[in-house]
């Protein structure tokens, strides 16, 4: 699996990576299908830092691209604090999801449905599988791959420059083509505050 820590203003970074889309359904599904396909659905508009911590729990090798302003030890500190940050969070929303879940399921004899068990209880499966992703990548952090990024040090000194929205965007895409990362303008333009 190959993560790209993306240059932020102020010395930040956000993990990116382009995961294959949701499969199409075979005809003649069965139910086990639809439902996996349904879940898949839900998870496909989760935050893509959490579906990246799903990914790395079945991950065997990892490669970290990095900007070549960070050596491997300063980015392999900067991606364990990360780690940790996140480790907390999902543990936390683990928990809530599944007490709300667990509510939520007093309702299912209702018709129609279950908005209250369903989205909690899909939540609560993300966030434990985004936790235990979180902690197998830190159990292995020294044994990922670090690469250094010409092209991802050149976006992080784009970002101290004072370009146009629409400038910036295009020398982001022009770097994101060298690497091979085609949503990348569109990924930075939702993050960047402008």
């Amino acid at each position: 699996m190959r993560i790209f820590l993306l240059p932020l203003p102020g010395e930040k970074f956000i993990p990116y990576a382009e995961l294959a889309a949701v499969p199409d359904l075979p005809p003649d599904p069965t139910l086990k299908q639809r439902v996996v396909e349904a879940y898949q659905r839900v998870v496909s508009r989760f935050p893509l830092a959490e579906r990246i911590l799903t990914h790395l729990r079945k991950a065997t090798a990892v490669e970290i691209v990095h900007s070549l302003h960070w050596t491997t030890e300063e980015t392999r500190e900067r991606l364990e604090a990360y780690l940790e940050k996140q480790l907390h969070k999902h543990r936390r929303w683990w928990r809530v999801d599944t007490v709300l879940a667990a509510a939520g399921a007093f309702l299912l004899w209702l018709p129609g449905p279950n908005i209250f068990f369903y989205y909690p209880a899909a939540r609560s499966l993300s966030h434990y599988y985004a936790k235990k992703g979180g902690e197998q990548a830190l159990a292995q952090l020294r044994t990922f791959r670090y690469v250094p990024s010409p092209e991802l040090a050149h976006i992080h000194d784009l970002l101290g420059e004072k370009l146009a929205r629409e400038e910036l965007l295009e020398k982001i895409g022009d770097q994101g083509r060298r690497l091979g990362l085609q949503h990348l303008p569109a990924f930075y333009s939702r993050h960047l505050h402008w």
